[in-house]
């Protein structure tokens, strides 16, 4: 919530969020030279056009409210539910999938403002399910898909989970040795992974160093994830024990980074679900951007990968750089 030189609390939404809105109920705001300013009058009707010049000239937040968010995750919610009965229906594969993934990214950073709104979290679980179905019967469009995302004007720490899981999605179908039920199974699980961290500070991950209390809550997130899905959805005992585990690797990457010798005989105890999950998740961060950093090159941070998996698991890691190579060669 806001306050800054107005006399009414108002909330930060993204500026694509707005094309859900059409008509606002009260003035909306941006945050220019330490003030608020009004960019669109109340019950002024708002086009994709503007929304796009406003992302065009930089402007990804914008300021409502509280009347007009609550709209924005009310219409965010029925968008998703319609998309979701709708996605297997005719229409362009890559772009119905790319209005469900981004409706599911903008419901999931609600989620994070509220982590114990069921409804969100349960059609999230849902959605889940059904773009892993969906790219089942069009896998060609999940590569496509993961590039697209990536240039989509979201928080990395809200797009990421997106980008793993769609990336891993992708080698589940690449590697035709997961049935259905368990790609559905493992795609919910790591997409699900990082619900813990709405208690780190969004603003804090655009800084290099963090301070001790989100250092903290960063290292707990996998547990406080287990604390707020487990008995609210149908997840099972192996899916808890990955996501409890899925960051086991950035350690032992950091240490190699550092030229410190690693072993990996604990690594034994984690089963090839549990790799895939933990590896898809810190490839996808390191080889993307990030306001304190540039992205890896792809071929470093195998080099990395093939570290901490090719001895436990040859046939997988060979697979992979193949999956890769194809999966970037655009």
């Amino acid at each position: 919530m806001y306050a800054h030189q107005l006399p009414f609390q108002l909330c930060e939404r993204s500026t694509r969020e707005l094309l859900v809105l059409d008509f606002p109920e009260e003035d909306i705001y941006v945050f220019r030279k330490n003030q608020f300013s009004v960019i669109f009058n109340h019950h002024q009707k708002i086009t994709k056009e503007e929304i796009r010049n406003l992302i065009i000239d930089g402007i990804s937040t914008v300021f409502v409210s509280v009347i007009d968010n609550e709209r924005i995750e009310e219409n965010l919610l029925d968008r998703l539910r319609q998309n979701a009965r709708s996605l297997s229906v005719g229409g362009n594969p890559l772009k119905s999938s790319l209005q469900h993934v981004s409706l599911m990214t903008m419901n999931m950073q609600n989620l994070y403002d509220s982590p114990l709104n069921d409804e969100i979290l349960k059609l999230l679980y849902q959605s889940s399910g059904n773009l892993v179905g969906f790219t089942s019967d069009h896998k060609n469009v999940v590569n496509k898909l993961y590039h697209r995302m990536q240039s989509e004007p979201f928080h990395y720490s809200r797009l990421q989970p997106m980008l793993s899981s769609v990336m891993l999605l992708g080698f589940m179908h690449y590697l035709k040795t997961f049935s259905a039920r368990e790609t559905e199974s493992l795609f919910i699980t790591s997409y699900l992974k990082d619900l813990g961290m709405c208690y780190v500070q969004q603003d804090s991950l655009d800084k290099d160093e963090l301070d001790q209390h989100d250092k903290k809550a960063l290292k707990v997130h996998p547990y406080n994830t287990l604390l707020l899905i487990e008995n609210r959805l149908p997840i099972n005992k192996s899916q808890l024990e990955i996501i409890t585990h899925h960051h086991f690797l950035n350690d032992k990457i950091t240490q190699i980074k550092s030229g410190d010798k690693v072993t990996l005989d604990d690594s034994i105890a984690y089963g090839l679900e549990t790799y895939l999950v933990a590896v898809f998740d810190v490839l996808t961060a390191m080889i993307s951007d990030r306001p304190y950093r540039k992205g890896m090159p792809l071929f470093e941070a195998l080099d990395l990968i093939r570290a901490v998996m090719a001895e436990r698991y040859p046939l997988e890691f060979k697979a992979l750089v193949h999956y890769l190579k194809n999966f970037f060669k655009d």
